[in-house]
């Protein structure tokens, strides 16, 4: 009986830990293929501005009735793609810094200038959302939606994914930070391990599945692209965009008391109809 008793239970604990595995994607033929490398202005330092471009891609297809065309043009054309990653390289945008070393773009200009992007081209559409590993590094202030000071979590990545949101990450590499577009997620609760499916706009291409594990607060993420050796970094942050729910008007209902007087009224109506008829 005990025997029993133990094999149910831990064929109970089985199913349960099994139930609990995660695993959640996006159809990745709804992203945007831009390699970073056919911005002729800014090669080596534009995968914020094409990883970005990438996700508007997505955010066309996924959600035609807020955005249309607005944000790439026709997604078919890759010349539309190379142009909008021209345009986000824009001080007034992401302000991508260039030069072969330099920083390319900035965390907080990412954020900001993706934001402006959206706000100038579709104004109202978007729902935004972040988690950021570092205190708010811009000297402008920082939007509400952004989480900082803390590592991006499973819980955020697994719903923004499951709400079919665009979410964008900052991998940081011991080459520096490069961005991508997540498109699904696996995570074992149990082993803190997992892996991640992503358009990579190195190459503009779907990667091969990148290992990673939660430890020390941080996500720590191998790095996989099919033309570079694995790399070992963390996932510093997690930017998401979605399209925000049409705005549903409830017409103002009379009070009580107004139904009232316009019962009453009604029965005067009637009353005095039915003496006229009577006359």
């Amino acid at each position: 009986m005990l025997r029993a008793l133990g094999a149910a239970l831990l064929l109970l604990a089985a199913v349960s830990a099994k139930a609990a595995l995660v695993d959640v994607s996006i159809d990745d033929k709804l992203f945007g293929r831009l390699d970073q490398h056919d911005i002729e202005k800014c090669p080596n330092s534009s995968c914020g501005p094409a990883a970005a471009v990438n996700s508007f891609v997505f955010l066309q297809n996924m959600y035609p009735g807020s955005y249309g065309t607005n944000l790439v043009g026709d997604p078919n054309e890759y010349l539309n793609l190379v142009n909008t990653g021209t345009t986000l390289l824009d001080p007034k945008f992401m302000n991508t810094d260039c030069a072969d070393c330099g920083p390319g773009t900035l965390i907080q200009n990412f954020i900001t200038g993706k934001q402006a992007y959206l706000e100038q081209q579709s104004p109202g559409k978007t729902t935004y959302k972040g988690q950021l590993a570092v205190p708010w590094p811009g000297a402008n202030p920082k939007p509400p939606y952004v989480q900082d000071n803390g590592a991006p979590t499973i819980p955020f990545l697994t719903k923004e994914l499951s709400d079919k949101a665009d979410v964008e990450l900052l991998l940081s590499l011991p080459g520096g930070g490069h961005y991508v577009t997540l498109t699904g997620l696996q995570w074992d609760p149990a082993a803190l391990t997992g892996s991640i499916t992503i358009v990579d706009p190195n190459g503009g291409v779907v990667s091969p599945e990148s290992s990673f594990q939660s430890g020390d607060g941080a996500l720590h993420i191998n790095y996989v692209n099919k033309d570079s050796p694995v790399q070992a970094g963390t996932i510093f942050a997690a930017i998401s965009e979605s399209a925000t729910p049409p705005t549903v008007v409830v017409p103002d209902l009379p009070e009580p008391d107004t139904y009232a007087m316009l019962l009453a009224g009604f029965a005067v109506i009637t009353l005095a109809c039915r003496r006229r008829s009577l006359s």
